[in-house]
Protein backbone atom coordinates (compact mmCIF):
# COMPACT_ATOMS: atom_id res chain seq x y z
CA UNK A 1 0.00 0.00 0.00
CA UNK A 2 2.79 2.25 0.75
CA UNK A 3 4.27 1.24 -2.93
CA UNK A 4 1.24 2.38 -4.28
CA UNK A 5 0.95 5.75 -2.38
CA UNK A 6 4.56 6.72 -3.51
CA UNK A 7 3.26 6.24 -7.15
CA UNK A 8 0.38 8.52 -6.68
CA UNK A 9 3.00 10.98 -5.23
CA UNK A 10 5.45 11.04 -7.78
CA UNK A 11 2.90 11.10 -10.27
CA UNK A 12 1.48 13.92 -8.76
CA UNK A 13 -2.02 12.08 -9.93
CA UNK A 14 -3.91 14.60 -7.46
CA UNK A 15 -3.54 17.93 -4.77
CA UNK A 16 -5.26 18.28 -1.77
CA UNK A 17 -7.66 21.57 -1.95
CA UNK A 18 -10.61 23.02 0.00
CA UNK A 19 -13.56 21.26 -0.14
CA UNK A 20 -15.55 22.49 -2.92
CA UNK A 21 -19.33 23.93 -2.69
CA UNK A 22 -22.28 22.71 -4.54
CA UNK A 23 -19.64 19.93 -6.41
CA UNK A 24 -20.23 16.26 -6.12
CA UNK A 25 -17.40 14.19 -4.73
CA UNK A 26 -16.84 10.78 -5.63
CA UNK A 27 -15.64 8.44 -2.90
CA UNK A 28 -12.62 5.43 -3.43
CA UNK A 29 -11.51 1.96 -1.95
CA UNK A 30 -8.38 0.32 -1.70
CA UNK A 31 -8.53 -3.39 -3.72
CA UNK A 32 -5.77 -5.93 -2.80
CA UNK A 33 -5.15 -8.90 -5.03
CA UNK A 34 -2.32 -11.16 -6.23
CA UNK A 35 -0.41 -11.59 -9.57
CA UNK A 36 0.37 -14.76 -10.58
CA UNK A 37 3.29 -16.36 -12.66
CA UNK A 38 2.41 -18.84 -15.46
CA UNK A 39 2.76 -21.95 -13.34
CA UNK A 40 -0.08 -20.05 -10.73
CA UNK A 41 2.33 -18.86 -8.19
CA UNK A 42 1.99 -15.85 -6.96
CA UNK A 43 4.52 -13.46 -8.89
CA UNK A 44 3.59 -10.19 -6.47
CA UNK A 45 0.93 -8.52 -3.97
CA UNK A 46 -0.73 -5.71 -5.30
CA UNK A 47 -2.43 -2.97 -3.69
CA UNK A 48 -4.41 0.10 -5.35
CA UNK A 49 -6.60 2.95 -4.51
CA UNK A 50 -9.47 2.53 -6.82
CA UNK A 51 -12.20 5.47 -7.71
CA UNK A 52 -15.91 4.62 -7.93
CA UNK A 53 -16.24 5.68 -11.06
CA UNK A 54 -19.89 4.19 -10.84
CA UNK A 55 -20.60 7.46 -9.21
CA UNK A 56 -19.44 9.45 -12.35
CA UNK A 57 -21.82 11.43 -14.44
CA UNK A 58 -21.91 11.12 -18.41
CA UNK A 59 -21.35 14.92 -19.85
CA UNK A 60 -20.29 16.36 -16.69
CA UNK A 61 -17.62 14.07 -14.99
CA UNK A 62 -16.75 12.68 -18.29
CA UNK A 63 -17.05 12.26 -22.17
CA UNK A 64 -15.48 9.35 -24.04
CA UNK A 65 -14.36 5.94 -22.37
CA UNK A 66 -13.91 4.56 -25.02
CA UNK A 67 -9.93 3.00 -25.06
CA UNK A 68 -8.91 0.22 -28.04
CA UNK A 69 -6.09 -2.63 -27.24
CA UNK A 70 -4.53 -4.87 -29.53
CA UNK A 71 -6.05 -7.57 -31.46
CA UNK A 72 -5.27 -11.25 -30.28
CA UNK A 73 -4.74 -12.27 -33.95
CA UNK A 74 -2.09 -8.63 -34.33
CA UNK A 75 -0.45 -10.70 -31.75
CA UNK A 76 -0.38 -14.04 -32.88
CA UNK A 77 0.44 -12.60 -36.80
CA UNK A 78 3.29 -10.70 -35.20
CA UNK A 79 4.74 -14.00 -33.53
CA UNK A 80 4.24 -16.19 -36.80
CA UNK A 81 6.36 -13.35 -38.75
CA UNK A 82 8.74 -13.25 -36.20
CA UNK A 83 9.43 -17.33 -36.74
CA UNK A 84 9.21 -16.80 -40.69
CA UNK A 85 11.96 -13.61 -40.29
CA UNK A 86 14.12 -14.50 -37.15
CA UNK A 87 13.01 -11.70 -35.20
CA UNK A 88 13.31 -11.34 -32.05
CA UNK A 89 10.06 -10.45 -29.51
CA UNK A 90 10.90 -8.36 -26.64
CA UNK A 91 8.09 -7.36 -23.71
CA UNK A 92 8.19 -4.52 -21.34
CA UNK A 93 5.57 -3.56 -18.74
CA UNK A 94 4.66 0.00 -17.75
CA UNK A 95 4.24 0.90 -13.77
CA UNK A 96 1.13 1.82 -11.86
CA UNK A 97 0.32 2.69 -16.25
CA UNK A 98 -3.04 4.25 -15.49
CA UNK A 99 -1.68 6.98 -12.97
CA UNK A 100 0.40 8.56 -16.25
CA UNK A 101 -2.85 9.79 -17.72
CA UNK A 102 -3.75 13.15 -18.43
CA UNK A 103 -6.63 15.12 -17.02
CA UNK A 104 -9.22 17.42 -18.70
CA UNK A 105 -12.32 17.49 -16.32
CA UNK A 106 -12.45 19.03 -13.31
CA UNK A 107 -13.11 15.85 -10.66
CA UNK A 108 -12.99 16.19 -7.18
CA UNK A 109 -12.61 12.73 -4.56
CA UNK A 110 -12.52 12.06 -1.26
CA UNK A 111 -9.59 11.77 0.88
CA UNK A 112 -9.28 7.69 0.39
CA UNK A 113 -9.45 5.64 3.43
CA UNK A 114 -5.66 5.36 5.66
CA UNK A 115 -4.34 7.73 4.04
CA UNK A 116 -2.84 9.52 6.78
CA UNK A 117 -1.76 5.89 8.17
CA UNK A 118 0.14 5.77 5.22
CA UNK A 119 1.76 8.99 4.56
CA UNK A 120 3.31 8.70 8.15
CA UNK A 121 4.18 5.32 7.29
CA UNK A 122 6.09 6.74 4.17
CA UNK A 123 7.71 9.39 5.93
CA UNK A 124 8.78 7.15 8.43
CA UNK A 125 10.66 4.14 7.24
CA UNK A 126 10.08 4.39 3.40
CA UNK A 127 11.21 7.57 1.50
CA UNK A 128 14.57 8.61 1.08
CA UNK A 129 13.92 11.02 -1.62
CA UNK A 130 14.29 14.34 -0.56
CA UNK A 131 11.72 15.99 -2.47
CA UNK A 132 8.93 13.34 -2.65
CA UNK A 133 9.45 13.56 1.18
CA UNK A 134 8.82 17.10 1.21
CA UNK A 135 5.31 16.57 -0.93
CA UNK A 136 4.48 13.95 1.60
CA UNK A 137 4.75 15.85 4.56
CA UNK A 138 3.28 18.76 2.87
CA UNK A 139 -0.30 16.01 2.00
CA UNK A 140 -0.40 14.61 5.51
CA UNK A 141 0.03 18.38 6.96
CA UNK A 142 -2.84 19.56 4.42
CA UNK A 143 -4.86 16.35 5.08
CA UNK A 144 -4.80 16.91 8.84
CA UNK A 145 -6.56 20.26 8.76
CA UNK A 146 -9.63 19.16 7.75
CA UNK A 147 -12.56 19.55 5.45
CA UNK A 148 -10.04 18.69 2.05
CA UNK A 149 -10.59 16.98 -0.91
CA UNK A 150 -8.85 15.03 -3.71
CA UNK A 151 -8.65 17.09 -7.43
CA UNK A 152 -7.60 14.77 -9.65
CA UNK A 153 -4.89 15.99 -12.41
CA UNK A 154 -3.88 12.82 -13.39
CA UNK A 155 -6.01 9.34 -14.16
CA UNK A 156 -6.64 7.01 -11.17
CA UNK A 157 -7.74 3.50 -11.84
CA UNK A 158 -11.84 3.25 -11.38
CA UNK A 159 -12.08 6.28 -13.39
CA UNK A 160 -14.63 6.05 -16.34
CA UNK A 161 -12.01 7.97 -18.73
CA UNK A 162 -8.83 6.82 -17.27
CA UNK A 163 -8.15 3.34 -19.81
CA UNK A 164 -8.82 6.35 -22.70
CA UNK A 165 -6.50 8.91 -21.08
CA UNK A 166 -3.68 6.42 -20.36
CA UNK A 167 -3.81 5.24 -23.93
CA UNK A 168 -3.62 8.43 -25.71
CA UNK A 169 -0.64 9.58 -23.86
CA UNK A 170 0.94 6.35 -24.83
CA UNK A 171 0.41 6.25 -28.08
CA UNK A 172 1.55 10.29 -28.41
CA UNK A 173 4.75 8.94 -26.50
CA UNK A 174 5.26 6.25 -29.32
CA UNK A 175 3.90 8.35 -32.33
CA UNK A 176 6.75 10.90 -30.70
CA UNK A 177 9.48 8.44 -30.97
CA UNK A 178 9.06 7.99 -35.32
CA UNK A 179 7.08 5.10 -35.09
CA UNK A 180 3.57 5.13 -36.82
CA UNK A 181 0.03 3.29 -35.95
CA UNK A 182 -1.42 0.47 -38.16
CA UNK A 183 -4.21 1.65 -40.14
CA UNK A 184 -5.74 -2.07 -39.82
CA UNK A 185 -4.58 -2.19 -35.56
CA UNK A 186 -4.50 1.61 -34.06
CA UNK A 187 -2.62 -0.56 -31.14
CA UNK A 188 -0.17 -1.59 -33.20
CA UNK A 189 2.95 0.33 -34.04
CA UNK A 190 5.84 0.30 -36.48
CA UNK A 191 8.40 2.08 -37.99
CA UNK A 192 10.76 0.53 -41.62
CA UNK A 193 8.89 -2.72 -43.50
CA UNK A 194 10.06 -5.92 -43.85
CA UNK A 195 12.64 -7.71 -42.05
CA UNK A 196 13.86 -4.59 -40.71
CA UNK A 197 10.89 -3.70 -38.88
CA UNK A 198 10.40 -2.42 -35.81
CA UNK A 199 6.85 -3.09 -34.41
CA UNK A 200 5.55 -2.24 -31.07
CA UNK A 201 1.67 -3.82 -29.84
CA UNK A 202 0.16 -2.72 -26.84
CA UNK A 203 -2.44 -3.72 -24.93
CA UNK A 204 -3.27 -1.43 -22.07
CA UNK A 205 0.41 -1.61 -19.90
CA UNK A 206 1.65 -4.41 -21.95
CA UNK A 207 3.90 -3.85 -24.60
CA UNK A 208 5.63 -6.08 -27.00
CA UNK A 209 8.67 -5.03 -29.29
CA UNK A 210 9.26 -6.97 -32.42
CA UNK A 211 12.59 -6.92 -34.38
CA UNK A 212 15.20 -8.27 -35.66
CA UNK A 213 17.98 -4.99 -34.32
CA UNK A 214 18.90 -5.31 -30.92
CA UNK A 215 20.08 -1.49 -31.65
CA UNK A 216 16.21 -0.36 -32.45
CA UNK A 217 15.01 -2.19 -29.55
CA UNK A 218 17.54 -0.90 -27.13
CA UNK A 219 16.71 2.56 -28.37
CA UNK A 220 12.75 2.35 -28.22
CA UNK A 221 13.39 0.56 -24.72
CA UNK A 222 15.66 3.99 -23.62
CA UNK A 223 12.96 6.32 -24.48
CA UNK A 224 10.20 4.79 -22.98
CA UNK A 225 12.16 4.95 -19.52
CA UNK A 226 12.61 8.53 -20.24
CA UNK A 227 8.48 9.03 -19.91
CA UNK A 228 7.55 5.74 -17.57
CA UNK A 229 8.55 3.45 -14.61
CA UNK A 230 9.31 0.78 -17.43
CA UNK A 231 9.50 -2.67 -16.13
CA UNK A 232 11.86 -4.71 -18.59
CA UNK A 233 11.26 -8.21 -18.80
CA UNK A 234 13.18 -9.78 -21.49
CA UNK A 235 12.39 -11.84 -24.31
CA UNK A 236 8.38 -12.69 -23.73
CA UNK A 237 7.55 -15.07 -22.05
CA UNK A 238 4.05 -14.76 -20.25
CA UNK A 239 1.97 -12.02 -21.64
CA UNK A 240 -2.18 -11.88 -21.14
CA UNK A 241 -2.27 -15.03 -20.41
CA UNK A 242 -0.47 -16.85 -22.94
CA UNK A 243 2.43 -19.08 -22.71
CA UNK A 244 5.39 -18.22 -25.26
CA UNK A 245 8.04 -20.54 -26.03
CA UNK A 246 10.82 -20.08 -28.49
CA UNK A 247 12.84 -23.16 -29.70
CA UNK A 248 14.76 -24.14 -32.93
CA UNK A 249 11.97 -24.22 -35.38
CA UNK A 250 10.11 -21.27 -34.13
CA UNK A 251 7.42 -20.23 -31.45
CA UNK A 252 4.72 -22.30 -29.58
CA UNK A 253 1.76 -20.47 -27.59
CA UNK A 254 -0.35 -22.12 -24.69
CA UNK A 255 -2.36 -21.62 -22.34
CA UNK A 256 -1.76 -24.43 -20.09
CA UNK A 257 -1.64 -22.53 -16.41
CA UNK A 258 -4.88 -20.56 -17.54
CA UNK A 259 -6.34 -24.42 -18.40
CA UNK A 260 -5.39 -25.80 -14.90
CA UNK A 261 -6.66 -22.61 -13.31
CA UNK A 262 -10.45 -22.85 -14.77
CA UNK A 263 -10.11 -27.26 -13.93
CA UNK A 264 -9.75 -25.64 -10.15
CA UNK A 265 -12.20 -23.47 -10.95
CA UNK A 266 -14.78 -26.19 -11.36
CA UNK A 267 -13.68 -28.65 -9.40
CA UNK A 268 -12.91 -30.79 -12.54
CA UNK A 269 -9.17 -31.70 -11.69
CA UNK A 270 -10.13 -34.83 -11.00
CA UNK A 271 -12.26 -36.04 -13.67
CA UNK A 272 -11.57 -38.44 -16.62
CA UNK A 273 -10.30 -36.94 -19.91
CA UNK A 274 -11.57 -37.27 -23.21
CA UNK A 275 -10.21 -36.89 -26.68
CA UNK A 276 -12.39 -34.74 -28.39
CA UNK A 277 -14.22 -31.63 -27.14
CA UNK A 278 -17.81 -32.69 -27.80
CA UNK A 279 -19.60 -35.85 -28.78
CA UNK A 280 -21.15 -35.82 -32.52
CA UNK A 281 -23.73 -37.15 -32.04
CA UNK A 282 -25.17 -34.26 -29.23
CA UNK A 283 -27.95 -32.37 -30.71
CA UNK A 284 -28.69 -29.74 -28.22
CA UNK A 285 -31.48 -27.53 -27.76
CA UNK A 286 -32.86 -24.95 -25.63
CA UNK A 287 -34.39 -25.36 -22.11
CA UNK A 288 -37.65 -23.58 -20.91
CA UNK A 289 -36.70 -20.59 -19.55
CA UNK A 290 -36.84 -21.71 -16.01
CA UNK A 291 -34.89 -24.83 -16.29
CA UNK A 292 -31.37 -23.15 -15.04
CA UNK A 293 -32.96 -22.07 -11.93
CA UNK A 294 -33.96 -25.93 -10.87
CA UNK A 295 -30.18 -26.46 -11.09
CA UNK A 296 -26.90 -24.80 -9.49
CA UNK A 297 -25.15 -24.72 -12.79
CA UNK A 298 -22.26 -21.65 -13.39
CA UNK A 299 -22.97 -22.19 -16.90
CA UNK A 300 -22.76 -18.38 -18.40
CA UNK A 301 -19.12 -18.64 -16.17
CA UNK A 302 -17.76 -21.66 -17.57
CA UNK A 303 -18.48 -20.27 -21.31
CA UNK A 304 -16.96 -17.40 -20.69
CA UNK A 305 -13.45 -18.75 -19.42
CA UNK A 306 -13.76 -21.07 -22.37
CA UNK A 307 -14.47 -18.07 -24.55
CA UNK A 308 -11.04 -16.69 -23.79
CA UNK A 309 -9.12 -19.96 -24.51
CA UNK A 310 -11.13 -20.51 -27.78
CA UNK A 311 -10.27 -16.74 -29.39
CA UNK A 312 -6.70 -17.04 -28.20
CA UNK A 313 -4.81 -20.25 -28.76
CA UNK A 314 -7.47 -23.26 -28.72
CA UNK A 315 -9.08 -22.67 -32.61
CA UNK A 316 -9.91 -26.71 -32.03
CA UNK A 317 -12.81 -25.76 -29.39
CA UNK A 318 -13.94 -22.90 -31.26
CA UNK A 319 -16.73 -24.23 -32.51
CA UNK A 320 -17.87 -25.99 -29.64
CA UNK A 321 -17.84 -22.74 -27.23
CA UNK A 322 -19.60 -20.80 -29.71
CA UNK A 323 -22.25 -23.67 -30.08
CA UNK A 324 -22.66 -23.69 -26.22
CA UNK A 325 -23.03 -19.90 -26.02
CA UNK A 326 -26.41 -19.68 -27.63
CA UNK A 327 -27.86 -21.43 -24.57
CA UNK A 328 -26.43 -18.90 -22.27
CA UNK A 329 -30.24 -17.67 -21.01
CA UNK A 330 -32.15 -20.92 -21.79
CA UNK A 331 -29.64 -24.01 -20.24
CA UNK A 332 -30.50 -27.31 -18.40
CA UNK A 333 -28.56 -30.38 -17.66
CA UNK A 334 -27.68 -31.49 -20.74
CA UNK A 335 -26.05 -28.32 -21.63
CA UNK A 336 -24.22 -28.21 -18.56
CA UNK A 337 -22.79 -31.67 -19.37
CA UNK A 338 -21.34 -30.95 -22.65
CA UNK A 339 -19.97 -27.84 -21.49
CA UNK A 340 -17.82 -30.07 -18.88
CA UNK A 341 -16.83 -32.27 -21.55
CA UNK A 342 -15.13 -29.82 -22.84
CA UNK A 343 -13.47 -29.05 -19.49
CA UNK A 344 -12.16 -32.96 -19.80
CA UNK A 345 -11.28 -32.75 -22.96
CA UNK A 346 -8.79 -29.72 -22.16
CA UNK A 347 -7.43 -31.70 -18.98
CA UNK A 348 -6.03 -34.48 -21.42
CA UNK A 349 -4.50 -31.27 -24.14
CA UNK A 350 -3.76 -28.67 -21.56
CA UNK A 351 -0.37 -28.60 -22.92
CA UNK A 352 -1.88 -28.26 -26.72
CA UNK A 353 -1.77 -24.86 -28.47
CA UNK A 354 -0.45 -22.43 -31.46
CA UNK A 355 3.35 -23.81 -32.96
CA UNK A 356 4.64 -21.71 -35.40
CA UNK A 357 7.43 -23.22 -37.90
CA UNK A 358 9.19 -21.52 -40.57
CA UNK A 359 7.67 -22.38 -44.34
CA UNK A 360 8.34 -19.21 -46.24
CA UNK A 361 4.56 -19.47 -47.51
CA UNK A 362 1.99 -17.30 -48.22
CA UNK A 363 -1.25 -16.87 -46.43
CA UNK A 364 -3.35 -19.71 -46.57
CA UNK A 365 -7.24 -20.01 -45.77
CA UNK A 366 -9.63 -22.96 -44.89
CA UNK A 367 -13.26 -22.83 -45.55
CA UNK A 368 -16.16 -24.62 -44.25
CA UNK A 369 -19.57 -25.06 -43.42
CA UNK A 370 -22.03 -26.84 -41.13
CA UNK A 371 -25.50 -26.69 -42.89
CA UNK A 372 -28.28 -26.44 -40.88
CA UNK A 373 -27.19 -28.13 -38.12
CA UNK A 374 -29.07 -25.66 -35.12
CA UNK A 375 -32.47 -27.83 -34.15
CA UNK A 376 -33.90 -24.41 -32.72
CA UNK A 377 -33.44 -22.26 -35.79
CA UNK A 378 -31.94 -25.04 -38.73
CA UNK A 379 -29.25 -21.97 -39.24
CA UNK A 380 -26.03 -23.10 -40.28
CA UNK A 381 -22.36 -22.46 -38.79
CA UNK A 382 -19.83 -20.52 -40.73
CA UNK A 383 -16.30 -21.74 -39.85
CA UNK A 384 -12.29 -20.60 -41.34
CA UNK A 385 -9.26 -20.44 -40.12
CA UNK A 386 -6.13 -18.59 -42.06
CA UNK A 387 -2.26 -20.24 -41.24
CA UNK A 388 0.70 -18.42 -41.48
CA UNK A 389 4.11 -20.13 -40.27
CA UNK A 390 2.35 -23.44 -40.30
CA UNK A 391 0.19 -22.50 -37.42
CA UNK A 392 -3.23 -20.10 -37.13
CA UNK A 393 -2.91 -16.82 -37.06
CA UNK A 394 -7.36 -15.97 -37.19
CA UNK A 395 -10.10 -17.90 -36.93
CA UNK A 396 -13.89 -18.31 -36.65
CA UNK A 397 -16.55 -20.42 -35.90
CA UNK A 398 -20.38 -18.46 -35.65
CA UNK A 399 -23.67 -19.56 -36.52
CA UNK A 400 -24.79 -17.55 -39.80
CA UNK A 401 -27.23 -14.40 -39.72
CA UNK A 402 -30.10 -16.23 -41.97
CA UNK A 403 -30.77 -19.92 -42.95
CA UNK A 404 -29.59 -21.68 -45.62
CA UNK A 405 -31.52 -23.39 -48.36
CA UNK A 406 -28.71 -25.56 -48.90
CA UNK A 407 -25.40 -26.83 -48.49
CA UNK A 408 -23.87 -25.15 -51.25
CA UNK A 409 -25.49 -21.37 -49.86
CA UNK A 410 -23.74 -22.29 -46.40
CA UNK A 411 -20.62 -22.62 -48.29
CA UNK A 412 -20.61 -19.38 -50.38
CA UNK A 413 -21.96 -17.50 -47.37
CA UNK A 414 -18.87 -18.66 -45.47
CA UNK A 415 -16.78 -17.85 -48.23
CA UNK A 416 -17.75 -14.33 -48.13
CA UNK A 417 -16.96 -14.21 -44.73
CA UNK A 418 -13.42 -15.62 -45.08
CA UNK A 419 -12.89 -13.19 -48.37
CA UNK A 420 -13.67 -10.34 -46.02
CA UNK A 421 -10.75 -11.71 -43.43
CA UNK A 422 -8.28 -12.56 -45.90
CA UNK A 423 -8.57 -9.10 -47.59
CA UNK A 424 -7.86 -7.48 -43.89
CA UNK A 425 -5.26 -10.00 -43.22
CA UNK A 426 -3.81 -9.32 -46.36
CA UNK A 427 -3.31 -5.46 -46.59
CA UNK A 428 -2.03 -5.69 -42.73
CA UNK A 429 0.64 -7.86 -43.88
CA UNK A 430 1.35 -5.14 -47.10
CA UNK A 431 1.29 -2.05 -44.74
CA UNK A 432 3.77 -4.26 -42.80
CA UNK A 433 5.69 -4.68 -45.58
CA UNK A 434 5.85 -8.38 -46.17
CA UNK A 435 4.47 -8.82 -49.54
CA UNK A 436 5.62 -12.08 -50.40
CA UNK A 437 3.32 -14.00 -47.50
CA UNK A 438 -0.01 -11.95 -49.10
CA UNK A 439 -0.76 -14.10 -52.40
CA UNK A 440 -3.23 -15.71 -50.24
CA UNK A 441 -5.26 -19.15 -51.28
CA UNK A 442 -8.64 -19.99 -50.00
CA UNK A 443 -9.88 -24.06 -49.95
CA UNK A 444 -13.51 -24.49 -49.88
CA UNK A 445 -14.73 -28.37 -50.31
CA UNK A 446 -18.16 -27.59 -52.10
CA UNK A 447 -17.69 -27.34 -56.17
CA UNK A 448 -21.40 -25.66 -56.01
CA UNK A 449 -20.03 -23.01 -54.00
CA UNK A 450 -16.61 -22.67 -56.09
CA UNK A 451 -18.75 -21.94 -59.17
CA UNK A 452 -20.80 -19.94 -57.76
CA UNK A 453 -18.04 -17.54 -57.07
CA UNK A 454 -15.91 -17.43 -59.61
CA UNK A 455 -19.22 -17.32 -62.15
CA UNK A 456 -22.04 -14.81 -62.12
CA UNK A 457 -24.39 -16.99 -63.06
CA UNK A 458 -28.06 -16.21 -62.07
CA UNK A 459 -30.34 -19.12 -61.36
CA UNK A 460 -33.78 -19.20 -59.65
CA UNK A 461 -32.38 -21.63 -56.81
CA UNK A 462 -29.61 -18.90 -56.06
CA UNK A 463 -31.59 -15.50 -56.70
CA UNK A 464 -33.06 -15.41 -53.12
CA UNK A 465 -29.35 -14.99 -51.82
CA UNK A 466 -28.82 -11.25 -50.66
CA UNK A 467 -26.29 -9.24 -52.25
CA UNK A 468 -23.61 -8.68 -49.68
CA UNK A 469 -22.50 -12.58 -50.18
CA UNK A 470 -21.70 -11.97 -54.24
CA UNK A 471 -18.75 -9.73 -52.63
CA UNK A 472 -16.59 -12.66 -52.93
CA UNK A 473 -16.83 -12.58 -56.57
CA UNK A 474 -15.95 -8.86 -56.54
CA UNK A 475 -12.92 -9.74 -54.99
CA UNK A 476 -12.00 -12.62 -56.94
CA UNK A 477 -12.45 -10.45 -60.50
CA UNK A 478 -10.10 -7.19 -58.84
CA UNK A 479 -7.59 -9.36 -56.80
CA UNK A 480 -5.18 -11.45 -58.75
CA UNK A 481 -3.39 -12.68 -55.79
CA UNK A 482 -6.26 -13.77 -54.17
CA UNK A 483 -7.73 -17.53 -55.59
CA UNK A 484 -10.30 -20.18 -54.52
CA UNK A 485 -9.46 -23.87 -54.96
CA UNK A 486 -11.37 -27.28 -54.43
CA UNK A 487 -10.16 -29.12 -51.42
Amino acid sequence: MAAEMQSIIENKTWIIVDRPNNEKTISSRIILRNKYNADESIEKRKARIVVRGFSQRPGIDFDETFAPVARISSIRMATALATEYHLKIKQFDIVTAYLKGVFEEEIWMEVPQFTEEILETLIDKELKNSEIKKRTERMLQEIQEGNKVCLMEKALYGLRQAGRRWHLRLSEEIKKFGLLPSEHDPCTFYAGRGEEILMVIIYVDDILVISKNDGKIKKFQDYLTQHFELKILGDVKYCLGIEFTRNQDGFSLNQKGYIIDILNRFNMTEANAVVSPMDISTKLMKGEKEDHKKGDFPYQELICSLMYLATCTRPDIAYVTSYLSQYNTNYNESNWSAAKRVLRYLKGTSEMGINCKKTAKPLVDYVDADWANCLDDRRSYTGYVFMLACSPISWESRKQRTVALCSTEAEYMTLTEATKEAMYLRRFLTELGFEPLTASQLFCDNNGALKLAKNPVYHSRTKHIDVKHHFVREALETDEYLTISYI
